[in-house]
């Protein structure tokens, strides 16, 4: 925690941070609308099928959150506002991203420039997902991270809070669950009891989501693992995504993006070596190897999106902004500074087009022109029962 920042300093960052998240499609805070599984899946099944909805997986694993906040958005907002409540809870996730790295007691230090270009980054690794809560699983994996890396909690609330936070992202995505081997790690090395207990937490969620991914597993085994040659590009793929998946992104600039990677790997690995008789470098460098592979594996026909690789890369990054042998304080702010300006270019303009409107679709369909109301991306709807046919 900054000591010396003033209020208005606090301020100036989350405003910095907002505006940043409007210059992605400031359009879209005018008309919202629902994003992929967002609409299609989860607020259909809660609008449909009511209350237990929330206890029903979806894509191999267990989503709490994402089922919880279409229940409520449900039972709360009307049907043509429904997607403002999405789009408030995603921006919310992000700012409670940000003041953990403003306000928590961490194991390691970290200059106040480098912590708010780290604050800028993992703002902008959000990409376009920022603006509905379909992968806020990646997000609250993120927040998973930051909590392990706290030194003590000593606000008993804030602790409280912690907790609640482990178990909602460990029943919400596997990937918060892949960090329950650091815990213990972090709780064997300092005996931190509250690390322990959080172990407990996310061990627990943990069981619950094994269940689900094993079951889908046996149930689409073969479209997750694929052919040797699908394997074979699917590697290459995890190879342009390790480390640079948000930054530059492999769909766009690919030379740029295959020499940043070598670069990266190379920077990755000297960092490492050069703090191997430190614990919290080394140990980012194995979270960060460890999610992207696993995330990567798990992910449907190992071909895993931009998306899989923000908390590897919130790891990489974060490791620069630590490190102390290697870069001089004007070397890591130029490189941050590199990385930042890569997320912006590759980021900053909408992945779809702003030509069909929630309202309009919700006005046509009470009024039975349609069946099916559109959302982003193309060619996705959402299929809802009216209010005389669907269930309480």
């Amino acid at each position: 925690m900054y000591k010396s920042i003033k209020k208005y300093e606090y301020f100036f960052i989350y405003f910095l941070c907002f505006f940043l998240l409007i210059s992605r499609d400031f359009t879209v805070f005018l008309d919202p609308s629902f994003y992929a599984e967002d609409g299609s899946v989860f607020y259909a099944r809660a609008y449909n099928d009511g209350f237990f909805t929330i206890f029903q997986p979806f894509g191999g694993y267990f989503q709490l959150f994402q089922n919880i906040i279409s229940y409520v958005n449900v039972w709360l907002i009307p049907l043509e506002f429904a997607p403002f409540f999405n789009l408030f809870i995603a921006i919310s996730l992000v700012f409670a991203t940000i003041s953990i790295i403003l306000f928590g007691n961490f194991c390691f230090t970290i200059s106040k420039t480098n912590k708010n270009i780290l604050i800028i980054l993992v703002t902008l690794l959000n990409q376009a997902f920022i603006f509905s809560t379909t992968n806020s699983h990646f997000n609250l994996a993120i927040i998973s991270l930051f909590i392990l890396l706290q030194k003590n909690i000593n606000n008993r609330k804030l602790f409280i809070l912690s907790c609640v936070m482990i178990f909602i992202a460990g029943l919400s995505g596997v990937q918060s669950c892949m960090l329950l081997p650091f815990f213990i790690f972090v709780y064997y090395k300092t005996k931190n009891k509250q690390q322990l207990q959080f172990a407990i937490i996310l061990f627990i969620c943990s069981l619950i989501q094994f269940y689900f991914v094993i079951e889908a597993l046996q149930i689409s085994i073969s479209t997750r693992i694929g052919t040797e040659k699908d394997f074979n590009a699917a590697f290459f793929r995890w190879f342009i995504g390790f480390l640079t998946g948000n930054f530059i992104g492999s769909g766009y600039f690919e030379w740029c993006n295959r020499i940043l990677t070598i670069l990266c790997c190379l920077l990755f690995l000297v960092i490492i070596y050069k703090n191997k008789d430190e614990i919290i470098i080394p140990l980012l460098g194995v979270i960060c190897l460890f999610i992207s592979i696993c995330s990567f594996v798990m992910s449907l026909g190992m071909w895993g999106g931009d998306r899989y690789f923000m908390l590897s890369n919130t790891c990489f990054v974060l490791m620069i902004c630590i490190d102390k042998k290697i870069l001089k304080p004007i070397h890591k702010t130029q490189i941050l500074s590199i990385l930042m300006c890569g997320i912006i270019m590759y980021f900053s303009l909408s992945r779809y087009g702003r030509d069909i409107s929630w309202k309009n679709e919700v006005a046509n369909w009470q009024s039975g022109t349609t069946e099916t109301l559109r959302i982003y991306p193309h060619g996705w709807n959402v299929v809802l029962k009216h209010k005389s046919t669907s269930q309480d």
